[in-house]
């Protein structure tokens, strides 16, 4: 049984290199008749090509960061798709390698600037390889993975800015995670912070939810409880939760009943089946905290964590926007 173990791991591994090989045409091949003369652009992508063919561990290891623990020991991530390739580029994070098997994709991003031999043409099926989504987007980015609280480079410093910042624990489902990542860049919240046990806010599935929402808000990710201390210790602490008994002996109120224009404040969102760990409840209840509720008629118990992230924080940003017009007037 191991001798058969082994044999089909070892066959495995020859596919799996195979398919790291299986590259677009090589240097060397002549040119077609009729087939008109490349452009400099095309030529460096070729060269791009020729260099990623002989470097193809840089093929194993933008493939290995679909898993968590491969991003957390290099310290890189993935983004798919021109669009989240592009403003990473805008952010200023730093590429470690840009591979496509479309060509024209690339007519979308700034490519001046990026490091020699950055650009990688690869087929499609060894995109489908890289990529973690069902439908391969035709490029995918590898880099630097920012580190704790940056994020924010892209936010516009011109708009009103909203001094909630909101808090996941335990939060473990990445569509959720993308959306409240996305919902409060789009408020302008200060900043977004994940505890350990949560879903990885670098994750490729969370990226594709949050619509380059990265970018546009400084985020503070796989924080120990110490670490969240410091960062909130001068905020206000609401915790969204319909369901937690009277044992916190803390006040309780519907979301707009909370005057969110009174100071900074930290908004703290549990996971959808576990709810608010103990740490932060004793958290707010040493802190002078509070319960904020999101009022449901029926018998439905809650609405899901970007659901309910996305009402209180769009309340805390009305009641900001209020403001402000009145005090124009």
């Amino acid at each position: 049984m191991h001798v058969v173990i082994q044999r089909f791991s070892l066959v495995k591994q020859a596919r799996i290199v195979a398919k790291f090989s299986s590259f677009s045409p090589r240097v060397g091949q002549t040119q077609k008749p009729g087939q008109e003369a490349r452009t400099s652009n095309e030529t460096r992508y070729e060269t791009d090509k020729v260099e990623f063919e002989r470097g193809t561990p840089r093929l194993r290891m933008v493939t290995s960061l679909n898993k968590r623990r491969h991003r957390e020991k290099h310290s890189r991530i993935t983004l798919e798709g021109w669009r989240l390739v592009k403003e990473a580029l805008m952010a200023n994070a730093k590429p470690l390698g840009i591979f496509y098997s479309e060509p024209g994709l690339l007519d979308h991003i700034d490519t001046s600037n990026l490091p020699n031999n950055c650009l990688a043409q690869v087929s499609k099926s060894t995109m489908e390889t890289i990529s973690n989504a069902v439908t391969p987007p035709g490029i995918v980015g590898m880099f630097r993975r920012p580190g704790q609280g940056e994020g924010g480079e892209l936010r516009n410093q011109n708009t009103l800015q909203n001094p909630l910042t909101v808090l996941c624990d335990g939060l473990r489902d990445p569509t959720n995670m993308g959306s409240l990542v996305r919902i409060c860049a789009a408020a302008g919240c200060q900043s977004f912070i994940t505890s350990t046990g949560c879903v990885d806010v670098w994750d490729p599935k969370v990226f594709r939810c949050s619509a380059g929402g990265h970018f546009y808000i400084p985020i503070h990710y796989n924080l120990g409880w110490e670490e969240i201390e410091t960062l909130i210790g001068d905020k206000r602490i609401f915790l969204a939760d319909n369901n937690i008994s009277g044992e916190l002996n803390i006040p309780s109120s519907e979301h707009f009943e909370v005057d969110w224009t009174l100071g900074p404040s930290v908004l703290v969102i549990g996971g959808e089946t576990t709810g608010l760990g103990a740490t932060v409840k004793n958290l707010a209840r040493q802190n002078s905290g509070q319960l904020v509720r999101v009022p449901m008629v029926n018998t439905i118990e809650s609405l899901n964590a970007a659901m309910a992230g996305t009402v209180i924080v769009y309340e805390a940003y009305r009641q900001l926007l209020i403001t402000a017009k009145q005090a124009k007037n």
